[in-house]
C-alpha cells in the first residue's frame, strides 16, 4: 500500500520521515533512501503497539503536499508492506535431523513454549 510521507532535513546529511495518516510514525536515516526503507519499521512498531490490525487509507497526495506539515519539506510515495498485518497461524512441514528433535523439544519446554512457537521465536531471534 502507497502512503504519502514528508521528508524533512536541517543540514542534507540527516533526514527525517513521518507519514501523517498514523500518528507516531517517524523515523530517520543518513539519505531519503534510508529515510524510506526505516519507515517500514517504523509503521510496524507503532501498528505493534497501538495493536492496530488494519491501516487508514491513504490521504491524497495533493492534500499532503498543501499540509503545513510538509512546509519546507518533501513529500514521497512509500511503500508499506502491510504483511505483518496477517498474523493468522498456517500449517508447514519442517524436516530436521532425527536427533535433534529431543533438543528442541527440551529447549522449547525450558522455555515454557510449544514446539512451534519455541521454533518461530528461535528463527526471529
Amino acid at each position: 500500500m502507497r502512503f504519502p510521507v514528508v521528508i524533512h532535513t536541517d543540514n542534507n546529511v540527516d533526514f527525517g520521515i513521518f507519514l501523517p495518516d498514523i500518528p507516531g510514525v517517524f523515523s530517520g536515516g543518513h539519505s531519503i533512501e534510508e529515510c524510506l526503507t526505516n519507515v517500514q519499521e517504523a509503521v510496524e512498531m507503532v501498528c505493534e503497539a497501538k495493536g492496530l490490525k488494519e491501516l487508514p487509507e491513504p490521504s491524497p497526495l495533493a492534500e499532503v503536499m498543501a499540509s503545513e506539515a510538509a512546509k519546507d519539506g518533501w513529500v514521497m510515495m512509500a511503500d508499506i508492506d502491510t504483511g505483518f498485518l496477517n498474523n493468522r497461524v498456517v500449517r508447514i512441514s519442517l524436516s530436521v535431523p532425527e536427533y535433534l528433535l529431543p533438543r528442541i523439544d527440551k529447549r522449547a519446554h525450558q522455555a515454557g513454549m510449544t514446539r512451534s512457537a519455541y521454533m518461530v521465536h528461535s528463527a526471529l531471534a
